[in-house]
Formats: C-alpha cells, structure tokens, sequence
C-alpha cells in the first residue's frame, strides 16, 4: 500500500497556487512549513546555501518571488560557539525569522525573548519511550521547556525525536506516534495547543517517489505506522518534516 503524499498538503496544483513554504537550512534540512500564496515553481532545487556563523547554517527559503525569508539550524556540537545573548543579537540583525533546535537548551530559547524569531525545538529519540508510555513525564516536558518560556520566546513548534522512521528500531518507531500525541495532550492541557505545533523529522528515505509531487508516495513499507503520523498531522495542522539533504541526492 502507498501514501500518497497529498495527505501532506504537496499536491502539484497547491504548489502552483497556494503554496505551503517551505525553509531550508543548507544541510538541505527542512526548518518550517509555513503558508505563502504563489510564487514558487521550484521543488527542492536551487537554492542558494551557506554558512551564517559558528555552529549555524542558513537557507533560502523559496517563499515568495519578491520576499525571501531564511531560517537556520542552531547545531552545538561546534568549537568557539557565541554566547547565546550574542547568537540572538546577531539573527536580530538579519532577515532571519526561524530557528531549529535540536534539543531544547533554555539558554537559547532565554536569549531568544522578545525577539520575534520562531523557535523549533525537539526532544531526544531516547526520551521518546518515556514520553509514550507516561503522560505524566510529557507535562512535565513541557512544563520544564516551553511554560516557562513561552510566549516572550516564541516557540511555534516541538519535534518529537529525528529521523526515527528510518532508524530501524520497531520499538522506538512503534512509540512514535503515542509520544507525538502526548506532548499534544500536554500542551492542550497547558492551553499551548494550536498555539505550538508537534511533529517529528523524517529522512527523505521515508519517500518511494519524490517526483513530481503530485505522484510523490510514501515507501509502503512503512504502511500503518506513516499513515497515523499523517494523520495526526492533518487533525492538529502540524508541518510534516523532513531531512532531505540535497547534497547527496
């Protein structure tokens, strides 16, 4: 059985006429899924990609002809980083308007405050079992990374784990969805849902076929397990995300 990636929102003709944007940063990683009206006729092709400082990365994002907007990814495991004050100062002063986490250090999200930039952060594959199987620890990773900070931290969305639909662990990928569902439980229990988002980062690898979007389908081996993450996508309006890393296509 095959997924057809409309489910997603990528049909060819939404492409053409109300677009869903989409920020790269220039591992070729997917940062946000925003709406923009028109304007873009490329699909993962052209950008142009470079570095934007120590331990960050930023991408053009193909939202509009005449507006550009850029995103980056925050990485830490880097020597000489900035102090996160001096990190929020300086994406103050470009066009930059979203920022990827990979994890949630509280630092980063202080330094951000007040600054308008929309925050992206995740929580660990290993924190996924706990966050399925407990609702309790779910509350309280949201009580501890996004109550304090939101909303003079702009925090718009939490991704659940990275890449774990091609990690090859049943286990872990059986969890998934059970986790995604209870952050969202949390944040609606902290009056948050709708206002933060919750997904998960896919490899491009979860794909059969790419190309052209509106025959894109999803590899049916991961069947029913896709099919729910979908679907949670659609019932909260969550971006569906994914590591395309260009570089290597």
């Amino acid at each position: 059985m095959e997924w057809d990636l409309r489910v997603a929102g990528l049909r060819e003709k939404e492409q053409r006429e109300e677009r869903k944007g989409l920020v790269f940063g220039c591992s070729g990683r997917l940062l946000w899924e925003g709406n923009a009206g028109g304007g873009c006729s490329r699909w993962l092709r052209g950008g142009d990609w470079g570095q934007f400082g120590e331990g960050m990365k930023v991408g053009c994002g193909w939202l509009r002809e005449k507006k550009t907007k850029f995103a980056i990814i925050h990485g830490q495991v880097a020597d000489n980083l900035p102090p996160p004050p001096s990190t929020a100062k300086l994406l103050q002063s470009t066009s930059i308007q979203k920022v990827r986490l990979y994890g949630s250090d509280p630092a980063i999200i202080k330094a951000l405050a007040n600054t308008g930039i929309g925050i992206v952060i995740g929580t660990a594959n290993g924190e996924i079992p706990g966050l399925a199987s407990d609702p309790n620890f779910s509350k309280s990773w949201i009580n501890t990374n996004a109550l304090p900070f939101y909303p003079a931290s702009n925090i718009i969305l939490i991704t659940v784990g990275n890449e774990v639909m091609t990690s090859n662990d049943q286990n872990l990928m059986n969890k998934l969805l059970p986790a995604m569902q209870n952050v969202q439980n949390a944040l609606n229990d902290a009056s948050l849902g709708g206002k933060i988002k919750v997904s998960t980062v896919h490899l491009m690898g979860v794909l059969k076929r790419s190309e052209p979007p509106s025959s894109g389908s999803f590899d049916p081996c991961y069947g029913d397990l896709m099919k729910g993450l979908l679907e949670f996508n659609s019932a909260n309006g969550s971006p569906f995300a994914i590591n395309p890393y260009p570089y290597f296509a």
